[in-house]
Formats: structure tokens, C-alpha cells, sequence
């Protein structure tokens, strides 16, 4: 929200139209990628383990991202 009150209403109006054009993309790499029968595949024979590793991935990144583990670190 902060970002919207210091932009002007042509400027929030493109703002706006990119965040929509961008996550529209998204969606649809998304949706091919899912239908893709080399994904599913990899998918149905790796999930069991690559699922939760993509998102331990995800999670380090952002506590790494954040400083967080730096402050932690700091503390002990």
C-alpha cells in the first residue's frame, strides 16, 4: 500500500497493469509446466521427497535473505 499512495493514479494504473500481465504469465508457465508429461512424470517418481525439499529450499532462502540468521547468530 505504501508504494500506491506515493505513486499518482496513471502511474499506480501501470503498476497495476504489469503486476496483472506478469502473474497471468506465471499462470500460464504454470499450467504447461503441470501439464507437462516429462513434469509429471518426475513428479509422480521423485514427489515423495522433492516436494519437501524445494520447500526447505524456499524456506533457507528467505531466512537467509531476511539477515534473520545473522541476528541469531548474533544473539548466541
Amino acid at each position: 500500500m505504501p508504494v500506491f499512495r506515493a505513486l499518482g493514479p496513471a502511474d499506480a494504473g501501470l503498476f497495476m497493469l504489469v503486476f496483472v500481465a506478469l502473474v497471468a504469465l506465471w499462470c500460464a508457465v504454470a499450467a504447461w509446466l503441470g501439464g507437462h508429461p516429462r513434469v509429471i512424470r518426475l513428479v509422480g517418481r521423485a514427489g515423495r521427497w522433492l516436494v519437501p525439499v524445494v520447500f526447505i529450499g524456499i524456506g533457507v532462502v528467505i531466512l537467509v535473505g531476511s539477515g534473520v540468521l545473522g541476528r541469531l547468530a548474533a544473539l548466541a
